[in-house]
């Protein structure tokens, strides 16, 4: 059986930028995670070509650049928003992140799943 390195960190904030001009950007959106010591973990990239989405994500030095589609931008939104708290993964040797929850009573309201995968599989 092969184990795969991956790890996880606590989500504290969060900051949005949405960008307007048509030619001058490639991202619809980006968002950025910090943790509690307001250190930024990683970047969310929301591309507005889904042709142009980076098949892989990537770690550099610890820190995460995530690829995705604009049009999974609400499904992350609302994740952060609505959840607390919030775990950013990474799977170093797939090069996949996620973001996650921790365990939930049965019963809440919610449809979602607890993990999103931010990346078109």
């Amino acid at each position: 059986m092969e184990f795969k390195i991956f790890q996880t960190q606590e989500i504290e904030t969060y900051r949005v930028a949405y960008f307007f001009g048509e030619k001058r950007y490639d991202h619809r959106a980006k968002i950025g995670l910090y943790d509690k010591n307001s250190k930024c973990l990683a970047y969310i990239n929301f591309w507005k070509d889904p042709d142009e989405v980076y098949a892989y994500d990537v770690s550099q030095g610890g820190f995460i650049h995530i690829h995705c589609p604009h049009t999974k931008y609400p499904e992350v939104i609302d994740l952060l928003r609505n959840e607390s708290p919030i775990y950013l993964g990474y799977n170093d040797s797939e090069q996949t992140a996620w973001l996650s929850t921790t365990a939930e009573p049965v019963g809440e309201e919610e449809s979602e799943m607890p993990q999103l995968r931010i990346r078109p599989a």
